[in-house]
């Protein structure tokens, strides 16, 4: 299957499972005392009520440095759709600056101002690791993270590179393709690499192998990137 035909299939079968999730909200699941992260990467339809609200309140200077750059794919089809077609609504967005996931948090935190108790943020790199280890028993997590630093392994519960196979297009999947964690949580490893409050950029991307996806490995990528997307974080400001 050429990777034209893919793409024609994606839109399609996309397009089908776009109406069972179409909400821009957002959950969350806790991971210390008075902080929460999000169950899924930040998703295109998510970041599109951002820039909506941007151009609706005539922040075009804002508006002109948080839009993604679509240019970072190599492909015409990704570059005319990914950020645009109802079809990647639930894929996580990409190719965004730093200044624009912070300015996405501000504008949650002035949506939510009626709770002037919860801010939203990016999460540091140790809330970001805290809870890829809460998601598994000491079994599984040892198990998984010898396979990280040992294999290349071919691992069906995240979408990364499958070293066995070649001449495959790899590209992102919808937010919430693969299973979640144990406490709910999809996508850590693999999907998009994501960015964090202290620059680090961590979990592999679907371009990745499973060794190149350990929790403990920073990705060395720049902003903006085809690879890397983000998640947030919601925390309870104790008065």
């Amino acid at each position: 299957m050429n990777f034209c035909t893919k793409i024609v299939l994606v839109l399609y079968c996309l397009f089908l499972i776009s109406f069972k999730k179409t909400s821009t909200s957002q959950k969350y699941v806790k991971i210390d005392q008075n902080v929460y992260i999000s169950t899924t990467e930040v998703s295109n339809i998510q970041y599109r009520a951002f820039l909506e609200y941007l151009i609706t309140s005539h922040q075009t200077s804002l508006y002109q440095r948080c839009i993604y750059d679509s240019s970072q794919w190599n492909t015409e089809p990704m570059k005319e759709y990914y950020h645009r077609h109802v079809a990647y609504h639930q894929y996580p967005v990409v190719n965004i600056t730093q200044e624009a996931m912070e300015a996405y948090c501000e504008w949650l935190n002035d949506q939510d101002e009626a709770k002037r108790n919860v801010k939203y943020r990016l999460p540091t790199a140790n809330e970001w690791k805290n809870a890829y280890i809460l998601g598994y028993t000491a079994e599984k997590f040892n198990k998984a993270q010898s396979k990280y630093f040992h294999h290349d392994t071919v691992f069906d519960g995240a979408n990364i590179k499958n070293p066995t196979q070649t001449n495959v297009e790899n590209m992102p999947a919808p937010v919430y393709a693969y299973p979640p964690n144990k406490i709910g949580i999809y996508n850590l490893i693999g999907n998009v690499c994501e960015y964090n409050s202290d620059g680090t950029i961590l979990g592999g991307s679907w371009d990745q192998t499973f060794r190149e996806c350990s929790v403990n490995q920073t990705q060395q990528y720049s902003l903006p990137n085809l690879h890397v997307g983000f998640r947030i974080v919601k925390e309870i400001i104790k008065k």
